[in-house]
């Protein structure tokens, strides 16, 4: 595998952000998961890999232009990131949700704070499951 350059880096990183979706097509590795699979884009490396959160608990990455994938929307892009961005800080128990709530105020995430008020019981099984 080929370095990736700055601007191969930066174009990757914008778009497979923390939380992004992605459907595993084909990926030759014995330990791939099965085509099919679904994960959650936890970011992008200095070389240029999905670092990928898949649904079967691997966590193998995404190598752009070796393996074949595509991102898959479901609305709840923006919630998963401020989620992700929220866990990163290491300020809080994710459980604790009067924490969550006030680092979420504090950065100003709406869609989350909204999605909170709504689905405590999906936020829960989020922080268990790495899915809504």
């Amino acid at each position: 595998m080929r370095q990736s350059t700055e601007k191969e880096l930066a174009m990757l990183r914008n778009r497979y952000q923390p939380g992004v979706l992605v459907v595993l097509d084909c990926m030759e590795d014995r330990q791939a998961p099965p085509p099919g699979t679904q994960g959650m884009v936890m970011g992008v490396d200095d070389m240029g890999s999905i670092m990928v959160r898949w649904e079967t608990g691997s966590t193998l990455s995404l190598i752009p232009g070796v393996d074949t994938f595509h991102t898959e929307a479901d609305g709840m892009e923006e919630v998963r990131k401020e989620i992700l961005l929220i866990r990163n800080t290491g300020c809080t128990n994710m459980f604790d949700l009067p924490a969550v709530k006030a680092i979420a105020r504090e950065l100003d995430f709406t869609d989350l704070l909204d999605f909170l008020k709504r689905n405590r019981e999906k936020y829960i099984h989020f922080i268990f499951m790495g899915k809504f």
